[in-house]
């Protein structure tokens, strides 16, 4: 079977974090040059100066130190020359008596992120390591030093730069922090002073030592931030990072940081002063103000440039620029004279964007039109004059009407969200005490939580059905997640029936809530259901939100899986083709969305056996996904699985295999041996080998993944039992029928406890269970198993899915071992015949049936001699050597 809380910190130690974050930003000393951690101020700290140079170390590792460079609270950073290469770098070294374990890690942690960045535009580190100091280890880490570098707005007012030229320098800036994003990592400390260029004008972004890692490896390594706390320079914050919840910031936030930067080095001001405004009264401006426009300081800067800078800024991410490529393009389309997506292409500004690169035939045109316009202009420019008084007054009243309206409603929203989470809290809190394994003796797992709460949720919020609804969707959720989609119908569909109770069918949080049911639902089988809830939510939200609105798109993609698994493939095909061009325009060709759905396209098109359409659209997402989030990332990860699977589909098992170690090899480097995606890597690796009847190979990947897992996830994981399983069907063919048996009876006795005695997953070892009886001569008990796996399958999914046929076919080896062979032949030729349309005649369960039906002949003449088998079964043995 293919897979497709923090630690408690003492007092001393939070009080350490804290000194940490706020040494994060290094202070200069002596100089006018700068490394990659410095920014530069005037020379007059000659106290800290002497200071200094008394303690300065003759060597740190394997660099000769020349001088101080900076000092912080941190640590101080040094430039020294590395003899082996020969070449002058910047050494961080971290202050002796400040190491608690927090700083270590927050040190370790900065290191490690900044080696994985290799860009002209970003500070490379070269080494890292630990320096003796005294009683004491210290860090230090080996970056490269940048000389006579200047902060980028300095840069740009010292060298005087027009327009155009700040913003080819500003692409710079863009392409550097994209490249952060395809490894992962978002800055979210991006300013001026962090962006360094030195004298060749090559910008040099520094200081991630406050960034937050993507990636899911090193989503687990971070240290952790708590909610509430701000990081980052204040001025420069996106709205969502004034919410202080570490877990709601994306790469989206350090665009609208750019959009920060791009105003200040095109205005020479910030678009809010909240330099001397109080911390709460800053983060509402920054939330809630509406940037300054760039016109008002410059009228040279009305157009193009202000409408890119303010799509940069704006509050809602949604309607930002969804990646730093996607603003580097819009400021290459204004360098070229092109239109900007920034806004929708109406015939004013295309015959702007024509004058603008046909001015003298325009020019012409235009004093003609001036002429004729003249007369008309000057009569009623009195008039729009006394009208637009008129109508700014009766706007100003309505204005402040509003706003004191808006201010009610936000106390009253404020303190209902208090008591929503004070309520919450609390039923959390009783959550877990009443699962303490000290006093209930229990072993307590996640499940062992959600059914405690599940047996309480509904007594406990009576009188607060929305926070009720709330929780049981996220209890829904984390029993789809654990596989229990029984329970996580029963909870998600109690939250839709309490939002529509509540808030209305057209409520956006409704609309939600039956997306989630819907997805539920598919994966329980009940595709007939799952499709009819989404077709509603999807016209509801069309009407509502709008037809290219980011949440109708997604309910679109939800429908279009739903028809898939509906058996429905050529309207799932026409859907996935109507989106795909709406999301091309509306979101852009690499958006993750958009991505997905190119995705879900070339499924449907293997579906209905369209392999060459489908392969080229898989290869074109690994291409593109590769050029703009790089090999490593997780997207890019996926995207080779599903190609590789693709191909193992088609029986072209030596190019899958070759995927599958390229994917396997950079998950072991990238994310290390136990990550969930690793262990997935390996055993679909596995997969691709046992296809090829390498077994005893196949064997040894199958009892790594099922070793790692039962370590990590525990021995009753979902995907523990599909290691069990997938061991169970390599010893087969191996010969080890008794362990393969005793391994399928496991998977299916804890399966069967944990998931349920109709769970889908289960008809797999009942299936297996029933080959191997087969081989030990055992049919009658194989039929009962077999049939069991039907009836399940046959429950759940569509009539001609290849998951039944193939169960399908190992009944009529069973029914020809018990002499009923009319039946089996039936049986047999057409599961072969779907197996051939669904997996090609190459397909490794293809081939297994084709095995069976020769077998089948071959008995039949055994027991009825003379009519004619023999040459059936000559036939079908042909197509096997063939």
């Amino acid at each position: 079977m293919s897979d497709d809380d923090p630690s408690r910190r003492n007092e001393s130690e939070d009080k350490m974090l804290g000194e940490v974050e706020d040494a994060m930003r290094i202070v200069p000393v002596g100089g006018g040059e700068v490394s990659a951690e410095g920014t530069e101020v005037e020379a007059t700290q000659t106290a800290q100066d002497d200071a200094l140079a008394a303690r300065l170390p003759k060597r740190i590792g394997q660099y000769r130190i020349k001088r101080a460079i900076a000092s912080g609270g941190m640590g101080t950073v040094y430039e020294a020359v590395q003899e082996r290469p020969r070449r002058t770098v910047a050494v961080k070294l971290m202050r002796a008596g400040i190491a608690s374990r927090s700083a270590l890690r927050r040190f370790e942690y900065e290191s490690q992120l900044l080696a994985r960045l290799r860009h002209v535009g970003i500070a490379q580190v070269y080494d890292a390591g630990t320096h003796r100091d005294g009683e004491v280890s210290v860090p230090y880490f080996a970056m490269e030093y940048i000389p006579n570098a200047k902060p980028l707005t300095d840069y740009a007012a010292e060298k005087k730069l027009g327009t155009r030229q700040i913003l080819q320098l500003f692409v710079q800036v863009c392409e550097a922090v994209h490249h952060g994003h395809q490894k992962g990592i978002i800055h979210r400390d991006l300013k001026p002073s962090n962006i360094l260029v030195d004298s060749s004008g090559q910008v040099k972004i520094i200081d991630f030592g406050v960034a937050r890692s993507t990636d899911s490896d090193m989503a687990v390594t971070t240290l952790q931030t708590d909610v509430g706390q701000l990081i980052g320079t204040l001025q420069y914050m996106s709205p969502e990072q004034c919410e202080a919840d570490p877990h709601d910031i994306d790469t989206r936030s350090d665009v609208y940081a750019l959009g920060v930067i791009l105003y200040q080095l095109l205005t020479g001001r910030l678009p809010y002063d909240v330099s001397r405004t109080v911390l709460h009264e800053a983060t509402r401006v920054i939330r809630e103000q509406p940037p300054g426009r760039l016109s008002s300081a410059n009228k040279t800067l009305r157009g193009d440039v202000e409408t890119i800078v303010l799509k940069a800024l704006e509050k809602d991410r949604e309607r930002r620029y969804q990646s730093a490529s996607a603003l580097t393009a819009d400021i290459r389309r204004y360098l070229n004279n092109e239109p900007i997506a920034a806004r929708p292409p109406s015939m004013v500004y295309q015959l702007k964007i024509f004058a603008r690169r046909h001015k003298g035939f325009f020019a012409a045109v235009a004093a003609v039109f001036i002429v004729l316009l003249a007369g008309v202009i000057v009569s009623t420019s009195q008039y729009l004059s006394a009208e637009e008084a008129r109508r700014e007054a009766v706007a100003a009243r309505d204005r402040a009407v509003a706003a004191e309206a808006q201010q009610s409603r936000e106390r009253a929203v404020a303190e209902q969200a208090r008591d929503e989470a004070e309520s919450v809290v609390s039923f959390l809190s009783n959550m877990l005490a009443s699962v303490d394994p000290g006093k209930s003796g229990k072993d307590v797992t996640v499940r062992t939580i959600l059914d405690e709460a599940s047996e309480t949720v509904g007594e406990e919020f009576v009188e607060n059905p929305l926070i009720e609804a709330r929780l049981r969707r996220v209890m829904g959720s984390s029993y789809h997640a654990l596989g229990l989609y029984n329970t996580a119908e029963r909870h998600k569909t109690t939250a839709v029936k309490l939002k529509r109770r509540e808030l209305g069918a057209d409520h956006p949080d409704t609309l939600a809530a039956n997306n989630s049911l819907a997805i539920t639902l598919e994966k329980r089988g009940k595709f007939a259901a799952s499709g009819d809830l989404l077709r509603k939510n999807y016209e509801i939200q069309r009407r509502v939100l709008g037809a290219e609105h980011v949440e109708t798109l997604q309910s679109m993609m939800n429908l279009g899986n739903a028809l898939k698994g509906e058996g429905k493939y050529a309207e799932a095909e026409n859907l996935f083709r109507e989106l795909l061009e709406t999301q091309r325009r509306v979101l852009g060709e690499e958006h993750t969305q958009t991505l997905s759905t190119v995705t879900n396209l070339a499924n449907v098109l293997r579906d209905q056996s369209k392999y060459s359409e489908a392969e080229e659209l898989n290869r074109e997402t690994l291409k593109v996904l590769r050029r703009i989030r790089g090999a490593e990332h997780p997207a890019t990860l996926a995207s080779m699985n599903n190609l590789a699977a693709f191909l193992n589909d088609q029986g072209r098992y030596s190019e899958a295999e070759a995927l599958h170690r390229e994917r396997l090899a950079i998950s072991r480097r990238v994310l290390g041996e136990d990550h969930p995606e690793t262990v997935a890597s390996i055993n679909n690796l596995a997969i691709a080998i046992q296809y090829q009847r390498k077994y005893a190979e196949a064997e040894e990947l199958y009892r790594e993944a099922l070793e790692t897992r039962r370590r990590i996830l525990g021995a009753e994981h979902p995907e523990t039992l599909i290691s069990i399983n997938n061991l169970a069907e390599v010893l087969a063919p191996l010969g080890r029928l008794d362990e393969s048996a005793d391994l399928y009876r496991e998977v299916i006795a804890t399966a069967r406890r944990v998931l349920g005695k109709g769970h889908s997953f289960v008809a797999y070892p009942l299936v297996g269970l029933g080959e191997v009886l087969l081989a030990q001569s055992r049919p009658a008990e194989a039929q009962e198993r077999v049939l069991e796996a039907l009836e399940i399958r046959r429950a759940a999914l569509p009539a001609d899915h290849s998951d039944i046929m193939y169960a399908q076919s190992v009944l009529a080896e069973c029914m020809s071992a018990l002499g009923q062979y009319g039946e089996a032949e039936t049986l047999a030729l057409e599961s072969y015949g779907k197996l051939v349309a669904a997996q090609g005649e190459s397909g490794f369960e293809t081939y297994k049936v084709l095995e069976r039906i020769v077998k089948l002949y071959e008995s039949w003449e055994s027991a009825e001699p003379g009519k004619g088998h023999h040459a059936k079964a000559a036939e079908w043995r042909a197509r096997i050597r063939g």
